[in-house]
């Protein structure tokens, strides 16, 4: 594989460079020598496959520090996280188009430095949307990329489960090990899957483009009833109680990456549309960043986000604004996605080559680089 360490490399240097000359702004970190093929912060480490090793599972501290390989199974994929469990899976197949891969078993390390249990040998395609675990069962799309099904592994018993013939779009943990899940096609809609249950509660019955779940809530946008936009179509917001009702209209326009902190729902109006958020209730929605805005993510006081298509040459920019909208700032002037914050600044990873930085924003409010 053609390794392209030295291109991130470079981009760092620029970065610092172009500080330098624009006067005091945000210092430039590379965390750990690898590319990865995707990071996670858990219980802060930086779990990661790394594509300097044949994709073989590691993990890193923020600072750098305490770097180790996991598991020595290469072409690993890591699919996620139940307390201190780390379950991954071998990764076989890929269709470049569509993005859909195929994982022949699934593993677990059951806390870190134990060495990884295979716990079942099944076929799993488009892995991480449709994974989660939960307890004594994983949920997670099995069959083929060009067939796959919703099914479920109970640890316990060692016995799979097919749940339904359409992949999972997405899952999201609920009470005492349940999980509140959308499929794909027509029937749509949302569901909960108590633990062991042969079937499921239905909550909402017609097709969801994302939901989030919050208390007695989940707030969902419609894959049927569309906003205008003009840059996509995206459905309306709405909230319905988790326990199943009528669902309630929250604003006129569309919204994507739903977040829900102190009362507040966070999104954009489609994809690399403008940033903005709403009371809980609908009420009081602003507008806190014009756009075009991907991957936003909250964090602490910050909302972190890509300013900019991150697939064009032409740039983008890592950029980060409070949560009412004030003290807009740009972090780095590079093709980066926000991947989490530590107590010392902003860690992102490069979209071109997959390596892993850190920004460390200036401390005095004048100095910082303005939008």
């Amino acid at each position: 594989m053609w390794r392209k360490t030295w291109i991130g490399e470079l981009a760092a240097l620029w970065i610092g460079l172009s500080a330098c000359l624009a006067g005091p702004g945000p210092l430039t970190e590379r965390i750990g020598p690898d590319r990865a093929f995707d990071f996670h912060l858990q219980d802060g480490w930086f779990y990661y496959a790394n594509l300097e090793d044949q994709q073989r599972l590691y993990r890193i501290r923020p600072d750098g520090s305490s770097r180790e390989r996991l598991s020595d199974l290469p072409r690993a994929t890591l699919l996620g996280f139940d307390g201190p469990a780390i379950y991954f899976g071998v990764f076989q197949h890929e269709n470049d188009s569509s993005h859909d891969f195929t994982i022949n078993g699934i593993y677990r390390i059951p806390a870190a430095g134990a060495p990884a249990k295979k716990l079942a040998k099944t076929s799993i395609s488009r892995g991480q949307p449709g994974f989660i675990a939960a307890g004594n069962f994983i949920y997670y799309n099995g069959g083929s990329p060009e067939q796959p099904t919703a099914a479920r592994l109970n640890l316990a018993a060692k016995k799979f489960n097919a749940l339904f013939p359409a992949p999972i779009q997405q899952i999201e943990r609920g009470p005492d090990g349940s999980v509140y899940l959308s499929r794909e096609g027509d029937r749509g809609g949302i569901e909960r899957w108590n633990p062991g249950a042969k079937a499921p509660v239905r909550i909402f019955s017609e097709p969801v483009q994302e939901f989030a779940v919050k208390g007695d809530w989940i707030y969902f946008t419609s894959a049927r009833d569309s906003a205008p936009s003009t840059r996509s179509k995206t459905g309306r917001l709405y909230r319905i109680p988790a326990a199943g009702g009528a669902p309630t209209r929250l604003d006129a326009g569309g919204s994507f990456g739903l977040q829900i902190v102190g009362g507040w729902l966070y999104f954009t109006q489609g994809k690399g549309g403008p940033l903005c958020r709403a009371r809980t209730d609908g009420s009081e929605i602003e507008t806190l960043h014009d756009g075009p805005v991907f991957w936003p993510k909250l964090s602490k006081d910050w909302i972190y986000f890509t300013l900019g298509s991150p697939l064009k040459a032409s740039g983008s920019k890592l950029c980060r604004v409070r949560h009412d909208g004030s003290d807009r700032q740009v972090l780095a002037k590079s093709r980066a996605r926000f991947v989490a914050a530590d107590a010392r600044g902003a860690c992102y990873m490069t979209v071109y080559d997959n390596t892993l930085f850190r920004l460390i924003p200036p401390p005095a409010a004048g100095e910082r680089t303005r939008l």
